[in-house]
This record gives C-alpha cells, structure tokens and sequence, in this order.
C-alpha cells in the first residue's frame, strides 16, 4: 500500500505526535523518589512516585478500586495505599510481586526492629554445617567464594523466620544484596560481568550491605506505617494480565494507573536478567527466570505480517510502519 493511500486512512488524531505541550507542572526532577517503602528495591522502569499519586488523585476518589495491570515492584500501589484507594497489582515476575507484596503490606517497625536484631544474631553465630547453599547455573561465575559463603548464610538465616510477611520482608532486602554483591556490573539491568581486571579488586561485604539496607528499609516502613491507612487493602497477583484473571471481578476496577513494559524486553530493558540472580537464590521460579524476558509483551516477535489486531488504526499505522521497516512493523505488531 502506498504511503498517501495509507495517509488518507489514517484519522486525524492518529497525528497527535506532532503535538507539544509543555507542563513544567509534572517535571519532578531533585524531588525524592525513595519515600516510605518506594526506595525498598531497585527495579526497571519505575514509575516516579509523584506522578502516579497526581493521577490517582486527579482521576479516582478515596475508596476506588485501582488495577495495575503491569504493576513491577509496585511504585503505583503504593501510593494507592497512601491515598486510601484499594488496588488490585498483576505482574508476570515473581520477583516483582515479592517486591509490590512487601512495598504495600505495613508492619510495625518495632517488631522488625526486634526481628532484626534475633536475625543478625543467628547468622553470626550460625555453625557451617547448617548454611545451606543454593545451586544453580554459573553460580560460581557471577560470585566470588566469600560472596557465596556470607549470601548462603544471611538467607539461611532469613529462613528460620516463621511469620510471612516478615520473612519477605528482609527476602527482598537479600534480593538487592544479591544484585549489589554479584559479579555484574552495577547500575545496569542487564547482566555484564566485570572483566577481570576490575574483579581482581572486588571485595563486596555482603552482611554490611545487608545490614545498612535492613536499616534504611525499617525506617521507610516506618514511615509508611505511620501513613498507612489500615482499612485500604491491596493485593498483588502473579498472573500474565493479557489474560482474564478470575480473582479480579469483572466492573470491579474503578481507575487503571500503569506504565507498560517496553516493547521488546530482550533488548531494551531486560526485566528477566535484571531479576535472575535474585530469583534464583530465593528460589522463585528458577526454571522460568532464563525464559522471563522471552513471555513479557513483545518478547516473541510474530513472523507472519498480520496477526488479527481487532483495531483498525493500529492495523493501519503497522501498514505506515512496515513500509519503513518491515522487522520493526513485526516488533509492534508482538507487543
């Protein structure tokens, strides 16, 4: 189809791109992202705490149902919770529903204070033959020895707390450790080893780095739990959200606040090797982890150029697209 036919197809506000209207109102830069529990756990693509609370505020009353269909760690269900909404999260990733799970659920920091102190106990004088060492693929390629020694012995420790929720508590705190210790390189989402050069001088403490992130995390609880408002539930569910999920009823969902995952997961932001070591070593899925990326929106790209779109605009801007870029038209046409 040539390009002007496709262009007198094409309604006018398919054009909105050209559109540019500037609202400084909604630029948060040097504002904190990290209050309350927000700063729990680094994940990809996070939504700015601000702007969900602007929207959810701005579109939605107190007591509303809130769905996050692609809700990540949970950045928009935590100010749901603040602003007396109920909210509903749904993401493919169980490290992220740990994530969401433990950011949402308000505990009272004086008894992971004290847990904190029984758990710091137990690892220090944890005999050897009771540490328990996971294994899993290249372990041994993205640890050092002492790494996986000190790990094996703070989560062995964390499984000894009964209570859920405070378990999980201090899982995601080892979940981060896990990633600031691991042999990747730090600020990436994806996996990069460092080369040997720099490995050589690579010492990672991985009970200090538990310690002062345990520390920072309670007094964001801390925070939370002082702002929570007790009756304001919100449930988090590992389940692939193009499809029905049976706990949500159908007209039960009064706002969606959500910000999609990128199209192509594999090479933009990787949200399966951002999340497969800690996966692996809390044991979540592992035998899914490697293959994440691949069931996200857009991980398996379609080889046939037309797979039934219902809508006609997107048929007609893939049609637009495919002219250009008939690998790219594909990618789209997958997400």
């Amino acid at each position: 189809m040539k390009r002007m036919e496709i262009s007198q197809r094409v309604p006018d506000q398919v054009y909105f791109y050209k559109l540019r209207i500037e609202d400084s109102s909604w630029d948060y830069r040097g504002e904190s992202t990290k209050s309350y529990t927000q700063g729990f756990h680094s994940y990809p693509a996070m939504m700015i705490p601000q702007v969900a609370h602007r929207l959810i505020e701005k579109y939605s009353k107190e007591g509303d149902v809130l769905l996050d269909p692609f809700c990540g760690s949970g950045s928009v269900l935590v100010e749901a919770k603040l602003t007396r909404r109920y909210s509903w999260g749904i993401d493919l990733n169980p490290l992220a529903v740990l994530i969401a799970r433990v950011k949402t659920t308000p505990i009272n920091p004086s008894i992971l204070y004290k847990e904190y102190r029984g758990l710091t106990d137990r690892i220090r004088k944890m005999r050897n033959n009771e540490v328990h060492t996971p294994e899993f693929f290249n372990l041994h390629f993205w640890f050092k020895e002492h790494v996986i020694k000190s790990l094996a012995r703070i989560k062995t420790a964390i499984d000894y707390i009964e209570k859920t929720e405070i378990r999980e508590f201090f899982q995601v705190t080892f979940s981060e450790v896990v990633r600031l210790s691991s042999n990747s390189r730090d600020g990436e989402f994806k996996l990069y080893r460092y080369p040997e050069s720099k490995l050589k001088d690579y010492n990672p403490d991985p009970l200090r780095l538990f310690m002062e992130k345990v520390e920072m995390n309670i007094t964001g609880m801390e925070n939370f739990y002082k702002a929570c408002p007790i009756d304001a539930w919100s449930r988090v569910i590992e389940a692939d959200s193009t499809k029905p999920v049976e706990a949500i009823e159908p007209g039960s969902v009064d706002i969606i606040v959500t910000s999609p995952p990128y199209g192509d997961s594999r090479t933009t932001v990787a949200y399966g090797q951002f999340s497969r070591l800690s996966s692996q070593w809390l044991g979540l899925m592992p035998e899914k982890a490697l293959d994440l990326d691949s069931e996200m929106l857009g991980g398996r790209i379609h080889t046939k150029n037309d797979v039934g779109l219902t809508s006609p605009s997107l048929n007609i801007m893939i049609g637009y697209i495919s002219e250009k870029d008939v690998v790219r038209a594909r990618q789209v046409q997958s997400f």
